[in-house]
């Protein structure tokens, strides 16, 4: 089960890159287009504010969860722990599903 969720966790930032990805590209179409009126922009702009903080927080909590689960991984030394705490805050969308892939899933 701890595994099962590991995978979830693992998986949320890059999801949430892609969604978020998506959702600037659309506004900006849109606002191209001139498809927002007065407020509605305002509505719209406030929308993705919330969910990049949304984003933000959650991954943040995750990458703490990760570097936790990698300094306490015994079969690392601690010149990879350091490299994977790095990958960890650096590229951590990417790094969280290679991580999981290569120590978790293996146990």
């Amino acid at each position: 089960m701890k595994k099962v969720i590991t995978c979830i966790l693992s998986l949320i930032p890059l999801i949430f890159t892609v969604l978020m990805t998506i959702a600037m590209v659309s506004f900006g179409i849109a606002l191209d287009q001139g498809a927002f009126y007065g407020t509605m922009e305002d509505v719209v702009v406030i929308g993705l504010f919330i969910f990049v903080i949304l984003y933000l927080i959650a991954v943040f909590g995750i990458m703490i969860y990760f570097i936790v689960i990698t300094c306490m991984n015994k079969q690392l030394s601690t010149g990879m722990k350091v490299l994977w705490c790095f990958l960890h805050y650096q590229f951590n969308a990417f790094a969280f599903p290679v991580y999981w892939f290569i120590y978790i899933l293996r146990e």
